[in-house]
């Protein structure tokens, strides 16, 4: 959890893993600068068709001036407009063969899904109510990246 003093302490924000399991031992953390690093001590991960079990992970995530991000692509993801009136572009720095894009709002509720191959620029609508939207990204190298958006 993310919390701000302002005349008390409050929670501005939970910190959770996109991926999260039962079990997964979330939460050993340590900061650095803006940078967040939560471990994971069991884990999963999958590596071509094997799956790895209990090998952990850590979860790095950027504290910013709209809250905390999560990004593990190589580049930086440059997404706008943000605040955005339902239109966004996101540019990805480099093509990549496939991404899938998951759009959540705040209680989880998945509002649009897409698919797309061999792109360096992502073009979607967010089509729900003003307020918050969290934006899912993963490649099929397994990159994967958790950008917050704004609605007006």
């Amino acid at each position: 959890m993310f919390f701000q003093l302002d005349r008390v302490w409050q929670q501005v924000q939970k910190i959770v893993a996109f991926d999260r399991e039962y079990l997964d031992k979330f939460g050993h953390v340590s900061m650095s600068g803006d940078f967040i690093f939560v471990g994971a001590l069991y884990d999963d991960n999958v590596l071509g068709s094997k799956i790895l079990t209990d090998v952990g992970a850590v979860y790095i995530f950027e504290l910013t001036n709209t809250g905390i991000s999560q990004n593990s692509f190589d580049l930086e993801l440059n997404l706008y407009p943000n605040p955005t009136s339902g239109i966004v572009t996101i540019e990805l720095g480099k093509t990549y063969k496939s991404l899938n894009l998951i759009v959540t709002n705040v209680i989880g509720q998945v509002v649009l899904s897409k698919k797309y191959k061999s792109t360096n620029k992502l073009n979607f609508k967010i089509s729900g109510s003003p307020g918050f939207y969290f934006v899912v990204l993963q490649s099929s190298c397994g990159e994967k990246s958790i950008l917050k958006v704004i609605k007006e």
